[in-house]
């Protein structure tokens, strides 16, 4: 049986009560978070254990969950056409997350790498603003629209259009939250476009640009945040999640895409029928248990965890009663 990577669930297949697996070791509080993980093997916690301790700490439980389960479950689905199934990996598409931006780089990069071969001047600018102590939604808003702002001057009538991401970093002196942009422009003149991105900021003069390259298209799309940098201060994990929540961090401006279609969002195809409709059966844990059952639910199950495609007649009659029967 192939093997797959479901970014989330979708609504309709949530389990019931996605955080049981703590909820007898005093996880309430976050004492008993990653306690398999921690000092009974001796070993160090891994970023993505750290990130999700911090968000326990910093008063964000349901976010410090979905981090330290992602990629530990899994769901098996079946293809309505032929009525093979397919194991899925669950992943929580958190933006803290560093599976999922791994993940999201390699995608991201996949999109923009043609994007970037097509330009005829490629230049990485940086723009920068000031460190601001706290950092907000609307610190992101900011940026966003002074960077409007900034392109519509006749300094980038040049300009072809690009594509950017906002990176927040935090050492020691506040949060610094910078563009990183790839564009398509012949000439900018640095003297100027310090002096009119200080203007459009009111005080933020430090800009950086030189041509790009292969390695200025990673860094821009690297995503999008520096969390091992503060991931023990718990208070700045936690601040930092809820001000980039629902913020759109990586944005394309102009003609950037050069008459490409944007790649269509993940979907599971089927490699037997080329079905792209499946029905869910179940999550891993849930049909191993019903597997050891006697009777036809019991079969079914293991039918579909060793891989085996059942009749899908019986899979109409075992899916008709919310998603079971005993027939």
């Amino acid at each position: 049986m192939n093997h797959f990577t479901l970014v989330s669930y979708p609504s309709q297949f949530q389990p019931a009560n996605p955080l049981s697996p703590l909820d007898d070791q005093g996880a309430s509080d976050g004492t008993g978070l990653l306690d398999s993980q921690e000092t009974t093997s001796q070993q160090p916690q891994s970023l993505q254990g750290r990130i999700a301790t911090a968000l326990f700490a910093g008063g964000l439980p349901d976010d410090g969950y979905q981090i330290n389960y992602c990629g530990e479950d899994e769901v098996i689905v079946v293809c309505k056409g032929c009525a093979r199934p397919e194991r899925v990996t669950v992943r929580c598409k958190h933006r803290l997350c560093p599976r999922c931006a791994r993940t999201r780089s390699k995608k991201l990069g996949k999109q923009y790498e043609p994007v970037m071969r097509a330009m005829r001047f490629p230049v990485h600018l940086v723009l920068t603003l000031k460190n601001v102590e706290r950092i907000e939604s609307e610190t992101f808003t900011h940026i966003r629209r002074c960077f409007g702002r900034l392109i519509r001057r006749k300094l980038f009538r040049s300009c072809r259009g690009g594509f950017y991401s906002i990176e927040t970093t935090r050492k020691g002196r506040g949060w610094h939250v910078h563009i990183h942009a790839i564009l398509d422009c012949a000439y900018i003149p640095v003297q100027e476009l310090s002096h009119v991105w200080e203007k459009i900021t009111g005080g933020s003069r430090i800009v950086w640009i030189e041509k790009a390259d292969p390695r200025g298209l990673q860094y821009v799309l690297k995503y999008i945040t520096k969390v091992a940098d503060f991931v023990n201060e718990p208070d700045a994990v936690a601040e930092y999640c809820e001000a980039v929540r629902g913020q759109r961090l990586v944005q394309t401006f102009g003609k950037v895409l050069y008459g490409q279609t944007k790649p269509d969002e993940w979907v599971l195809r089927c490699p037997g029928c080329g079905s792209e409709e499946w029905e869910f059966a179940g999550r891993l844990s849930d049909l191993l248990s019903l597997s050891l059952r006697d009777d036809g639910m019991g079969r079914w199950a293991e039918c579909l965890i060793n891989g085996g495609q059942w009749r899908r007649s019986a899979s109409r009659s075992l899916w008709s009663n919310g998603g079971f029967s005993s027939d």
